[in-house]
């Protein structure tokens, strides 16, 4: 007889490190950074949009609560992603609801703007400024800020007066 896997989060083997009477909080198993913590329902239910109000609201206050306990633990924690993958599509690998609550610290990951877009790396960084910087960049800009300038120069015994030169944008 085919024997069903067993959910790891109805009989978890990690701490409990909070509950009340619909949720539970523990360490994820694979930490994005330190602290890393899911916040899941007792009663087992894949979808997150299938929660009831009460297991919605069991699972905001503990996921507040460790908010509040990585902070204090933590005096480097500056932010938070918060994050739910629900289907197989869109990541989830674990059919039962978990929120996963990840500490960020200051200087964790270079350009962190667009958070949770990041699930689509090409979607991460947009609006004004977010272009991939050039390595050239700064070289041009210096060389344009060095020619703005006109100055005699001496060439072979010659004076040339330098002229300012346009660049394209």
């Amino acid at each position: 007889m085919h024997q069903k896997p067993v959910c790891p989060f109805c009989h978890p083997d990690a701490e409990l490190i909070a509950q009340n009477d619909l949720a539970f909080a523990i360490r994820d198993k694979y930490p994005v950074t330190p602290g890393h913590t899911l916040v899941i329902p007792k009663r087992h239910v894949a979808d997150y949009f299938e929660l009831t109000k009460e297991e919605h609201d069991a699972i905001g206050e503990l996921v507040r609560d460790q908010k509040l306990r990585l902070e204090a633990m933590d005096p480097a924690v500056s932010g938070f992603n918060l994050g739910v993958n629900v289907g197989q599509d869109a990541g989830q690998t674990i059919f039962h609801v978990h929120v996963h609550l990840i500490p960020r610290r200051h200087g964790d990951m270079e350009a962190p703007q667009g958070g949770v877009r990041g699930v689509i790396p090409e979607k991460r960084r947009y609006g004004r400024g977010t272009e991939r910087p050039r390595r050239f960049q700064w070289r041009a800009v210096w060389f344009m800020v060095c020619i703005s300038f006109s100055a005699e120069m001496t060439i072979s015994g010659s004076t040339v007066k330098s002229r300012r030169v346009s660049l394209p944008s």
